[in-house]
């Protein structure tokens, strides 16, 4: 539904929102067309891509991003985003709570570096557009309704608990292997240790003799 090229229908909003959360009614109005949203969006990021380099030979290291993160790491960290957001010209849904989290971490953090500068504007409008994005997409990914959560978590518990299950059999039998390997060494220790009754003169009686 979200890679439809037209605008939300009642029916439309309806689904996408069942319990008629208004923060999610409120995003599906700003989006009205998702596919116009999402270009809008990818448009933003490569206009971020193309100013930061300028930003970075402009201020070199006089200006210290948040938590010194580097000029070059934030080029990748969006250039990344870029690549994988827009693949053969579909848009990857998936991407945009990532979207959101740089866009909201530069915003927020990166404000007194980006302020002054031409890619505030843009940082700003990608925010709120990847905002309303998120604001319909995360709440899809866990499910809206009871049977639509309980759904998503037995998906994601079922192969988890198989798992546990399976590492703590292996680790029960690998424990009674080495058990029993023990219990060979010790007999071998038995029968393969010279008899201090033959050992005069030996050097080192305590040792094994195969």
């Amino acid at each position: 539904m979200l890679h439809k090229d037209q605008d939300f229908t009642k029916e439309d909003m309806a689904e996408l929102n069942p319990l008629n959360k208004i923060s999610i009614t409120n995003a599906l109005r700003y989006i009205k067309n998702p596919v116009k949203c999402c270009k809008r969006v990818h448009q933003l990021i490569r206009e971020l891509n193309l100013i930061i380099p300028g930003l970075q030979e402009e201020n070199g290291d006089s200006q210290v991003l948040y938590h010194s993160e580097t000029w070059d790491l934030m080029a990748r960290r969006w250039g990344k985003l870029e690549k994988d957001f827009c693949v053969k010209n579909k848009f990857d849904i998936s991407k945009v709570p990532d979207i959101y989290d740089c866009a909201k971490y530069d915003v927020q953090h990166n404000r007194v570096v980006l302020e002054n500068t031409e890619a505030w504007k843009v940082a700003v409008e990608l925010y709120i557009n990847a905002k309303n994005l998120a604001d319909v997409v995360i709440p899809q990914e866990y499910g809206m309704t009871s049977n639509e959560r309980l759904t998503i978590a037995q998906g994601i518990c079922t192969p988890l608990l198989r798992k546990s299950k399976a590492d703590r059999r292996r680790n029960i039998d690998d424990s009674a292997e080495s058990q029993n390997e023990n219990e060979g060494e010790e007999e071998e220790d038995t029968v393969h240790r010279l008899n201090p009754e033959y050992s005069s003169g030996v050097s080192s009686p305590g040792r094994h003799v195969r």
